[in-house]
């Protein structure tokens, strides 16, 4: 199981993040300290070598913002290598944590505020980190269960069973995609919940992992309770703006009760 007292914290205020700068390559777990007074997701990115952090944190800032035009999505892709993962919403005093394998190089976080608006995000919400070479590099644990997700589907085992999991997220797709986990409310039919339409959403009680590029995978606690029902959902976008969850990759399962 993810062990959160001795992981590299993202403190997230209203006011800024605070985070490591420099870290060592290996398995390593990030754990979101909400210390907020609004919801907050966070999301770690790994930069091409050479291009410089601050252009990708500058776009993703004015693409959350709604004002990035074509140049500035064209800086985004040119800098970025692949998103690594992030820890879905945390509500304000809370913790949630990924763990995610780092090789050498140049990452951004960022804290996104997740509010009626949407996401939000600043620069003080920001960091940039530099992962260095380890002698000893951390090992990647042994998961409970494995989730692959690819091109648009889940491939979920057929075994999930009541209790906490250390789960792994592997993308083995070439696009990115995450793993959002939603409860369904008791009662409520896999049929009903394809045509709810809710604004309101427990960040509480979602649970998942954020993006993940292509090739790469990671570690996440998941709680699964006997006899609920629950939705496996991606919603990224393709490059024509259609949700991945559109073309197939939702998935229900309902736990069994003994």
């Amino acid at each position: 199981m993810l062990a959160y007292a001795d992981d590299l914290r993202v403190t997230v205020t209203d006011e800024n993040i605070s985070v490591p700068s420099t870290v060592e390559s290996g398995y390593t777990q990030f754990v979101l300290d909400n210390q907020a007074s609004n919801v907050y997701a966070h999301e770690i990115v790994k930069v091409k070598e050479g291009t410089d952090p601050t252009v990708f944190r500058d776009g993703i800032i004015a693409f959350f913002s709604g004002t990035a035009d074509e140049s500035t999505i064209g800086n985004i892709m040119s800098t970025m290598d692949m998103f690594v993962g992030g820890a879905v919403g945390t509500t304000p005093g809370a913790t949630r944590g990924v763990g995610v394998n780092l090789t050498p190089g140049t990452y951004v976080i960022y804290a996104d505020q997740i509010s009626e608006e949407g996401l939000i995000i600043d620069e003080a919400h920001t960091a940039i980190i530099t992962v260095t070479e380890a002698a000893h590099p951390a090992p990647e644990p042994t998961p409970d269960y494995t989730i692959k997700m690819t091109e648009y589907a889940f491939a979920l085992p057929g075994d999930l069973k009541a209790g906490t999991h250390l789960v792994k997220f592997e993308n083995i797709g070439k696009e990115d995609h995450l793993g959002f986990i939603f409860k369904l409310p008791d009662g409520m039919t896999p049929e009903e919940a394809m045509h709810h339409n809710s604004d309101e959403v427990n960040w509480s009680e979602v649970q998942g992992v954020h993006a993940v590029g292509g090739g790469s995978s990671t570690y996440v606690e998941i709680t699964l309770e006997p006899g609920a029902t629950y939705l496996f959902d991606c919603a990224i976008p393709t490059d024509e703006g259609v949700p991945h969850d559109e073309l197939g990759m939702m998935q229900f399962v309902t736990i069994p009760a003994h």
